[in-house]
Order: C-alpha cells, then structure tokens, then sequence
C-alpha cells in the first residue's frame, strides 16, 4: 500500500461576561442578563465558566466574528459585542452603537438568516468585484480535497478578501472552503467540526447579506454542505442540486453523505472525482464495513490510499487486515501534513525537536480576523487558528486507533508499547493529549487518575470538550461504561441539540443524550429531520415497546428502520435479531444480512452451533469460507468447522479449511491446523506448526511446541524426542506439572497470573483486573509461562479456572473459543513486605 506523502452565553443564576484573548476566554460577573464580550489577555480561569451553555457560545462566536468581518472591511478596531438573552432561544446582539435580536430558538443556531440583518449592520456595501475564480470553479477544485489545495485556496480567497470586504461572491467561497473542510474531518472520537461550523455560518451571513443569490448553483452547494454538517438529512436531500457538469459530483456526494446508500452510484463513482470516491467509498465503510470499502478500491485498481482513506477508516472498529491497510501507516502521513501546513506558517519542523509541533498544534482556535503588532487587522478565512485544531484532532485520532490496532487487534504488544512510549514521552503536551492517554489507558484502576486533567480541562474549558470526549471519561476501550465520577454536562450542552438542527444526533444520542429521550413526540421530530439515523430509530422502537430493550417486535423496526432496511447492515442486523427465538425466520433475515456482508454466514454458522443444529451450522460456516472477505475472521472460526469435516469423514475439505486458516496466521488458525494435523497422525507437522505459532504469538517461547509434545507423549510416544520433551518441560515447570483442585488452595497466593486489564468479555464471567489465576483445566499455574502452556494443552473453548480476588479463591469457568481473553497478563509474585 502506497500513502501519498504530503511533505453566552446563557444566563442562569447570574451572568458572567465573556472576554476573547486570542480565541481563549474568561467571564466576569455583569448585570442580570448581560454578557459583554472584550479583546483582552488571557487570565485565570474560575469555575462561573460553566454557567455557560454550548449555543450561547457558538452564538456569541459567530456574532463576533461578523463584527470582526466588518472591523476589517471599515478598517476600524475590533470591537467587543454585548450579547443579551432576554427569553429562551432569543438572543440581542449589540455593537457600534446598533443591535438587533438574533431568533436562534426559531431558525436555528447555523442558519445564516440568524444572523443575517446583524451581517447587514456590520458589513460595506456590497462590493461586484470578481476574484479570479467562482464559487463553482472552487467547488470543482475542492473535488481533490487536501491540505495543498486547503492552504492555496484559503490564501487565495482571503487575500481577495481583505482587499474586497464588500464582496458577498467572496464570502460564499470562503463558507464553501470552510463547509468542505469540516465535510472531510474524519477524526472519530476527537472530531469537533463546530470551530468550522461557525465560520461557515458567519460567512454565509455576510454572503446573504451583500446580496449573493440564494439560486445560484455555488449557494445552493453551499447550504446542502451546511445542512448535511448540521444533521438535516431531509432537507440537504431536498437541495435542488445541479445534477449535470462540474457540480454533479457535489450532489451524489451529499446524497451518500446523508443516506449511505451505496446501491446506486457505483459506475459513476469507480470513474468520478477523488472527492466522490472518497465518499462512495465511507458510505460502504460507515454502511456494511471497511471490507466492502477495499473491494471498491480493488475494484477502481486505486494506485495508492491516501489519507483521506485512513483517516475515514480509522472513525470505525477495523478487521486485523483493515487495520493493516489504514491504522498501521497512519503515523507519517499525519506527521507530514502538519509539517507541510506548519512550515507555510514559517515554521522548521524537525524530528529532532518536537517544541515547533506544539506551538503549531497548540495555536488557540479563534476569529478569522486577527490583529497584527501595528494594529493593522489581518483576514484568514480558514487559517493556522482553524486549521491547526482539526490537525491536531486527526493526529489525536490517528495514534488512538494504531495503538488499539497494534494492542487489541494484532495483539502485537511490543509495537503497541512502542507507540505508546512515543506518546507518552516524546509527543509534547497538546491539549488534546490528555483525552489520547485515557483513551489508550487498559487498566480500570488507573482510569480515576487519568480523569482528573480531563475534569479540569473541562472545568476550564467546556468549549473545546465535545460530547463524545466528555463522555470517554466514563467508558472502557469497548465503550461500556465504568464507574467515574464525570462532570455534569446539562449545563453546557442546552439544549443537548443545538437549535434547528439534528447535529450529531447518533452521538450525542448515546454519549450525553438529547433531552427527554422518551418523548415520541420530540424523537418523532428528531427523525424526521434526520430520517436516516439508526440510534434515533432503535430509540423511536424501543419507545413504542413501553421504553424497554427487552423483545422489540419486528414490525416497529420495520417501521422506523424502512429508510435504512437493505443497504445498513446494523439496521438490518437489528431486525434479524428481533427474530433470534425463531430459527427460521433468523436464518431469513440473516440470509439478507450476508447477501451485503459475506462475514455474517460466519455468525449464523456460530447460531446454529450453538443450537446443536450440526448440519446447518457446517453449511453457513462453509458459505463464510467461501465468500467472507474477513479471512481472519474466517480463520477464528474454523477450528469447530475443521473438527466437524474431520468426523464426517470429509478429509479433502478439513485439509483445505485447516490449511487457509493456517496461511492466515491468526491464532485460532493455527491452532486449527495443529488440531487436524495431529488427529491425522502427521506429528512432524503438528510440531512445525506448533512453533510457527510460538514464533509468532509466544514471542518464540516454545509454548505450543511444549503443549504439542505432551499431547504427543500421550497419543504418540514414539515421535516424541523424549530428551527434547524433558528439557522443554522442565524449563517451564521446574518442580513437574501438578494436579491441583479448588481445595488445594487456602492461603493467599506466592505466585500465580495476574489479570492486569479488564474488558467486557472478563466482567460478564466475573474476572477483572486485579484477580490472580492459581490454576487452569486443573493444573498449577505458578507464572504466565505456565499459564500459556496449559492454556494450549487443549482447544476446548471451557475454561476452569481457580482464581484469588484478593479475600478469597473461587472456580470460573469461562468459555471462548481461541482461549486468549484479549487483556494484559503476566507473572505475579507476591510482595515480601
């Protein structure tokens, strides 16, 4: 793979006062419902902060930054707006002696007619100069997206700007460039494209404003970007866009953007433009998975995957092989697209030292419109102040999903311990940083601690803390929640959707919530505005249910889910599910599932399995050999599938399910291969197998070459080099292996296995970090060594364990088909103080 190398402010028991330094803020205390806004330096911050709410803020921002356009455009000084807040959701703006109310609870908190007159007050006259390219020519442009042409145009648009403040033609172009910019921030956990939001809106204000045609086809792009970023999928799909010539990528693009239905399109997109590809290729990635996004790449022969493509990988769980393809190699190219934007800032970066990283990186977001050491006012439509933060978020993003590739996926934890070092001790304290290290962080005990800078940034600074990474306090790297003690954030996000809009309706739905979520009446209203989202559709389901997950009928699925059903395999996974008590109408609607994702003929081979039904379970899990595109995934599962061929006899298709498996070099399929070798009499084999495996997953300790040997001495003595066998054995149990029962133990443990992170799987079988395994399938496990080895004596998926909770032993038997639990363990030895 080839990655191209680019070298407010609410008032609520009292008022606070918002001043702007540089994009940072304090308040102080006003008058009962006044909030002036001043230019000043940066002070301590102090708790009355989180008085605020998220809409005053973004309203005062917006309304600030029109008073800075027209601070410029009258080369005057910039001058502090007084933000008032007479009633719920209407706002008074103030400023050079003229004001006007800002209807934000009736049109919205980014529509641009918001703000519309206050642009009029603002701004000159409108100015008919022409820049040397149209509105159209940039969207044209912007179908390359990249941080070359980002650069080029915002330096084109602002320079034109700044000579021509007057022209509503150059506005719109730059609320284009700051739409798409935001439009092509993939950066998952950390994305936050509010700061981009915010100046789209003020821009397409002052383009309304001076006069631009809400008909021409460039306006029209524009509000379809701005409806899609603020969740209105109906409306951004009701867009009369142009439908032939340059735009009409622009309006296939916002289509998929929206709906994610990938079944038509996909001729035009093989040959369109990169920007379109891209977005062909997330609606297949967002929509099935990343499997069906590299067929489509395949399919077009792509040369090369450039960021973009990593980057909207990255914002969902990957297979091992998608990590390969877009978390490995993820690292340089964000390095070098940060360095390439730094050094047009006049910075030198180097590797040597990482201090021009963070000043870059650190830069505070904030106005367009910033004031030089003479005085003299300076427009940067989308400069360093906007560009730097989504950079740092996408880099942010980028290590949190190598590390959780290399350390939960690949479960290569030397690589994992790599980056992680990296992070810890060479990346400079970002801002961002600290929500990195807790996202990184597998050891529950530790997740209190890593809180508490999370909590003060939070305190300090609500503003830049969206709701997903407000959120990451309370959950685990599976996002289950654990308990934590998270600041409140009704307060500032209120109202928890931000006004006339579905914005980030599916995440905010899950991570903070969006108001009263059993009111059908407002999740009714919610939907229909974005009539393509899953959560708000399970909500509406499980509403109509008498607000209970428990045995949701088909048919309200149906109902809430008709948009989705037949291109979104989590919808239509949903549904098959509501059927799981019910053989035969599961294996249908499953069926339809595995018609867009292969890889699920692997779990109907699984329920079937489960159900004893051996003759149904081997044909789904011979459909998943066949056609699943996951080949370890496919891999994992052929150890019972190997076993059952092997029994019916079937010796051709065992060999060949065992020995793909094998190729993979996932675990299990090893394991596989090691199991049909062996009950096939081939030990020589076996045993080259066996330490293929330890070569790969035992960090070349002979494990599975020393399970092998005593499975051997028990079923084939004969092949067993018995010297070889004494000499592997006693190197791992010194003392001989020994028989143990829960009554063999009764005082705490000298040694044992220490469990030193947690997840699901561990929680629902009553194991957590901090337990101590004594004993595995009735044998001594004195250290981790021992543990492995025992743990490899047998591809049974029970596993009996005796364990020490720190008070007392007790037998677990957990069941998981490769025996490995995912988690950091070791050696434990007691202390001697």
């Amino acid at each position: 793979m080839k990655v191209s190398p680019v070298t407010a402010c609410v008032v609520i028991s009292g008022v606070f006062g918002l001043v702007v330094a540089l994009g940072y803020y304090y308040y102080s205390e006003q008058s009962a419902s006044t909030v002036v806004v001043s230019t000043g330096v940066p002070v301590a911050r102090d708790e009355a902060r989180l008085m605020r709410t998220e809409e005053g803020w973004t309203v005062r921002l917006i309304s600030q930054y029109l008073a800075d356009l027209g601070a410029l455009a009258k080369k005057g000084e910039i001058e502090e707006v007084v933000l008032a807040y007479p009633s719920a959701g209407l706002y008074e703006v103030a400023a050079r002696g003229v004001n006007t109310p800002l209807a934000v609870g009736k049109t919205g908190v980014w529509n641009p007619e918001t703000y519309r007159e206050w642009a009029r007050l603002m701004l000159p006259a409108p100015d008919d100069a022409l820049s040397n390219q149209t509105a159209e020519g940039l969207l044209t442009r912007l179908l390359s997206p990249g941080i070359v042409v980002y650069s080029e145009e915002n330096r084109r648009i602002s320079e034109f700007l700044q000579a021509h403040p007057g022209s509503g033609e150059g506005w719109l172009q730059a609320a284009i460039l700051c739409g798409v910019m935001a439009f092509n921030d993939h950066s998952g956990m950390f994305r936050d494209i509010r700061p981009a939001l915010d100046r789209m809106t003020a821009f397409l204000a002052a383009a309304d404003a001076l006069g631009v045609s809400k008909e021409s086809p460039g306006r029209k792009v524009a509000e379809a970007l701005r409806l899609t970023l603020c969740g209105q999928q109906r409306d951004a799909l009701a867009m009369n866009l142009p439908a032939q010539g340059k735009l009409a990528d622009w309006k296939e693009i916002i289509r998929l953007r929206n709906s994610m239905d990938w079944r038509s399109g996909r001729p035009a997109a093989g040959m369109g433009s990169p920007a379109l590809q891209h977005e062909y290729f997330r609606a297949l990635t967002m929509a099935i998975n990343e499997m069906s996004g590299i067929d489509f790449l395949e399919e077009i022969k792509l040369e090369k995957i450039d960021l973009g493509y990593c980057r909207i990988a990255n914002e969902r769980y990957l297979s091992v092989r998608g990590g390969h393809i877009f978390s490995k190699p993820i690292l340089i190219p964000e390095l070098q697209e940060i360095a390439y934007a730094a050094k047009a800032e006049g910075f030198e970066p180097s590797d040597k030292s990482w201090s021009w990283l963070k000043e870059y990186l650190d830069t505070p977001e904030g106005s367009p419109v910033t004031a030089g050491r003479d005085g003299s006012l300076r427009l940067q439509v989308a400069g360093r102040n906007l560009l730097s933060g989504m950079q740092q978020r996408s880099l942010m993003q980028g290590l949190d999903s190598l590390y959780a590739f290399l350390n939960d996926k690949w479960g290569v934890k030397d690589e994992a311990s790599e980056v992680k070092a990296f992070i810890v001790n060479q990346l400079p304290s970002l801002r961002y940083k600290p929500f990195l290290e807790r996202s990184m962080e597998r050891d529950a005990r530790r997740y209190e601690m890593m809180n508490d800078p999370l909590r003060k940034i939070i305190q300090e600074q609500p503003e830049m803390v969206t709701p997903c990474l407000w959120a990451s306090l309370r959950r685990n790297k599976d996002g289950d929640d654990v308990p934590a003690q998270v600041p409140d954030w009704h307060r500032w996000f209120h109202p928890e959707i931000p006004s006339g809009t579905a914005f980030e309706e599916e995440t905010r739905l899950y991570d903070i919530g969006v108001g009263d979520e059993t009111d059908k009446v407002w999740m009714t209203e919610l939907l229909d505005r974005a009539p393509y989202s899953y959560r708000l559709a399970y909500n509406l389901a499980y509403i109509d249910n008498g607000s209970s997950h428990d045995h949701i009928k088909p048919a309200m699925f149906e109902k809430y889910m008709a948009d989705m059903l037949g291109f979104h395999r989590r919808a239509m996974r949903t549904l098959a599910n509501s059927y799981y008590d019910q053989p035969a109408e599961y294996e249908k609607y499953s069926s339809r599932v595995a018609e867009i994702d292969p890889d699920e003929y692997l779990d109907l081979g699984f329920y079937f399995r489960e159900r004893d039904d051996a003759g149904k379970a081997a044909r789904y899990y011979l459909l998943g050999f066949e056609k699943a595109r996951d080949r370890v995934r496919t891999a994992n599962n052929s150890l019972w599938l190997v076993k059952y061929l092997h029994g019916k006899g079937d010796a051709e298709m065992a060999e060949k399910v065992g020995a793909d498996a094998a190729e993979v070099y996932s675990y299990t399929g090893l394991q596989s291969y090691i199991w049909l070798q062996e009950a096939t009499g081939r030990w020589s084999g076996a045993l080259d197998t066996a330490r293929k495996c330890d070569e790969r997953y035992s960090k070349g300790k002979p494990v599975e070459e020393s399970a092998h040997l005593i499975r051997a001495m028990k079923a084939a003595p004969q092949y067993v080099d018995r010297e070889q066998y004494d000499r592997l054995i006693g190197s791992i149990f010194p003392a001989g292996i020994q028989e143990v029962t829960l009554a063999s133990f009764s005082v705490p443990p000298q040694k044992g296995v220490s469990i030193r992170e947690t997840n699901s799987f561990l929680e629902r079988n009553g194991l957590k970090s901090g337990m101590i395994i004594v004993a595995l399938d009735g044998y001594r496990t004195d250290t981790f060594d021992q543990y492995l080895m025992v743990r490899a004596m047998t591809t049974e998926p029970l596993m009996k364990l005796v364990v020490w909770d720190g008070q007392k032993y007790s037998e677990l038997t957990p069941s998981v088909d490769d025996r490995r639990f995912g988690v950091d363990m070791g050696d434990y030895i007691a202390s001697t103080q």
